[in-house]
């Protein structure tokens, strides 16, 4: 086999390896990208899952609020027509 054509076989092998190289770095720039783009997609998902889950505290909080409001208003009005049961009482005990 003469010089040239040993030199043609490896000029030939070694286009080879070159294209395997490439089909190869264009695969990893594919897979770099859908995982990018994965890694992406689960940040933003995990934000909307943090958004609903801190809307759902605060909706929980403020009906708890809501509910408390009302039973100091209650407590409020009981004591108010325990005193007015009382002044009642009185006023009865005067008329007797």
């Amino acid at each position: 086999m003469s010089e040239a054509a040993m030199l043609a076989q490896n000029l030939d092998v070694q286009e080879r390896h070159l294209e395997d190289l490439t089909d190869q770095r264009d695969l990893l720039v594919k897979s770099f990208i859908s995982s990018q783009k994965l890694a992406l997609a689960v940040i933003n998902q995990n934000s909307q899952k943090a958004k609903i889950k801190a809307t759902t505290r605060l909706m929980t909080n403020s009906q708890k609020g809501g509910i408390s409001d009302y039973e100091e208003a209650l407590k409020r009005n009981l004591d108010s027509i325990d005193v007015l049961k009382g002044k009642i009482r009185v006023l009865e005990q005067d008329n007797v």
